[in-house]
């Protein structure tokens, strides 16, 4: 990914688990990015979890990187502040990668 893009948020890990009880927080996410569908454009764009610069016990960090990176992060943002559960940092750069979820590929979502 190098000379792309790369953003993370971070959310409230108990908020998620209240909304979506025994839920791991990788399908949570998933389900999230099944709701925007990838462009063609934002081929090889990856989406992760990484360490989190907050309290690593009650946040989830998660990356982006690639093209569209920006555009995925505000859509996913929004998602979470609906169902209710706090976005609690935006930023340009990111975590590295301890849990790869997905990456878009001709228009689709791949997951691993």
């Amino acid at each position: 990914m190098e000379g792309d893009e790369i953003y993370s948020f971070a959310y409230d890990r108990q908020a998620v688990a209240r909304v979506f009880q025994q839920v791991d927080t990788a399908q949570v996410l998933l389900g999230l990015l099944a709701g925007i569908p990838p462009e063609p454009a934002w081929t090889d764009l990856a989406v992760w979890e990484g360490p989190s610069p907050l309290d690593p016990d009650t946040t989830v960090c998660v990356g982006l990187g690639g093209p569209g990176a920006a555009a995925v992060q505000e859509r996913l943002v929004t998602a979470f502040e609906r169902l209710g559960v706090p976005v609690l940092g935006l930023w340009e750069g990111g975590p590295g990668v301890t849990r790869p979820l997905a990456r878009a590929e001709d228009g689709r979502w791949v997951t691993g």
